[in-house]
């Protein structure tokens, strides 16, 4: 899958201690799971909601690991779209009748 960004989204090359600088304290207890990862899918990011939400596939051991690695094909193409156009993806489930 080819992953190129545009060339007007600037991205730092920043490495996860340097990128943890970027974001705010308040991310890391939000009520909902947040991960970032970098334009080749590295994760740099999960706060406390996305590491145990992850926890049985490593949880915060997943950072440092391609997204890549825990996504079926139709779902890796998908990221790969995302990644290519720099544009974001949020949703919402509905699990055992809780918004999530």
């Amino acid at each position: 899958m080819k992953n190129s960004n545009k060339s007007d989204i600037h991205i730092p090359n920043l490495n996860n201690s340097d990128f943890m600088d970027h974001i705010p304290t308040f991310a890391k207890e939000l009520p909902f799971a947040l991960t970032v990862c970098d334009t080749k899918g590295i994760i740099l990011f999960m706060n406390d909601r996305s590491i145990k939400t992850f926890e049985k596939y490593g949880g915060a051991d997943l950072i440092g690991q391609s997204l890549f690695d825990y996504h079926p094909e139709a779902a890796a193409k998908k990221l790969c779209e995302l990644l290519d156009t720099a544009t974001s993806n949020a949703y919402t489930i509905e699990k055992n009748g809780m918004k999530k």
